[in-house]
């Protein structure tokens, strides 16, 4: 790219030239990954209101990344899918201080999530029994026995809950998001999480292997990813979509939650695919391209935001793959 512009100094015809062909190679897409071609219609973004119906053949090409790349592939040159295959990539060394700078992330919560507050919920607890445990004692009406056996039940409530938070603190987790109102919240983030993946997969024109809205239990997979941390050579052009995937699922997460429960799982399945490129990268090196790929999702993420929310509450609802894409390219035209 510095050569382009020092030429274009020279020539500006001849730099124009040299700028575009530097940028045709830049968006080259990925060898060994299916990945579908750029668009070929010149009307390819003609705004067209997209329909589960539109998609529908898509569901049945699961588990055949060839034929869904094709389908998709001709639904973008008709229109109906703008936001397939549209992102490129050109990968190169971030350093920790730039995405901290751009991204504001945190890199604890976004690897590992929120840890439990048991300190503020015993103190919370405590609290709340002894006001409760006073006023059951102050209650004449209650007559004597009534009232004490309660407030004695009531100051028994702290020491079951040290009890528990000592032996099997984990088991406090959900009575604590049912107290603030949190209990959806499980399978919420596992919906924006895979939510995640998705739309920033299918914007990189990946082909979905297999899709699962399961409640709670949703997952998704790319062509290439069930063989990615397997032993075997890996170009960085092959690595460089699915590190970016891998990213977008934990961003997407803590966008909405401000922390991530899945990100060390992926961050792992990324250590294992960057293991796999030859030539081989540095350690130091392999830190750098996986803070580019979550420079990448979270910069693509913040222009997706209508059609994240749109993936998140349709995966959440249990909806097949054709009504997710609707979703999505319904929200990128809204």
């Amino acid at each position: 790219w510095t050569g382009a512009v020092s030429e274009s100094s020279r020539s500006p015809r001849r730099g124009m030239l040299v700028v575009f062909l530097a940028a045709a190679a830049a968006l080259a897409p990925p060898v060994g990954i299916h990945r579908a071609p750029l668009a070929r219609s010149a009307f390819a973004h003609m705004s067209t209101a997209p329909s589960a119906t539109t998609f529908a053949e898509v569901d049945g090409t699961l588990g055949k990344p060839q034929d869904m790349g094709e389908r998709l592939s001709s639904l973008k040159d008709s229109g109906l899918a703008p936001t397939f295959n549209t992102l490129r990539l050109a990968p190169r060394l971030v350093s920790q201080n730039e995405l901290d700078r751009v991204t504001g992330v945190d890199p604890e919560l976004l690897l590992g999530g929120a840890q439990f507050d048991y300190k503020g919920f015993t103190f919370k607890t405590v609290g709340a029994s002894s006001v409760l445990g006073l006023l059951l004692l102050s209650a004449d009406f209650l007559g004597d026995t009534v009232r004490f056996s309660l407030a004695y039940a009531v100051a028994l409530i702290p020491v079951a809950l040290l009890a528990i938070g000592s032996t099997a603190p984990g088991l406090l987790t959900l009575p604590a998001k049912i107290l603030e109102g949190k209990q959806d919240e499980p399978a919420r983030r596992v919906a924006r999480h895979e939510a995640g993946h998705l739309l920033i997969g299918y914007a990189l024109g990946l082909a979905v292997e297999s899709y699962s809205a399961s409640p709670g239990e949703a997952s998704v997979q790319f062509a290439g990813e069930e063989n990615a941390g397997k032993v075997g050579v890996l170009s960085l052009e092959d690595a460089q979509p699915l590190l970016v995937v891998g990213m977008a699922g934990m961003l997407s997460e803590y966008g909405e939650f401000g922390d991530s429960d899945g990100g060390r799982a992926d961050l792992m399945q990324m250590q294992r695919i960057l293991s796999r490129v030859q030539p081989r990268i540095p350690p130091e090196q392999q830190q750098g391209y996986t803070r580019w790929a979550a420079l990448m999702a979270w910069s693509y993420l913040q222009t997706l935001e209508k059609p994240l929310e749109a993936a998140t509450d349709a995966i959440q609802a249990g909806k097949p793959l054709s009504e997710v894409l609707a979703a999505v390219e319904g929200a990128k035209q809204n």
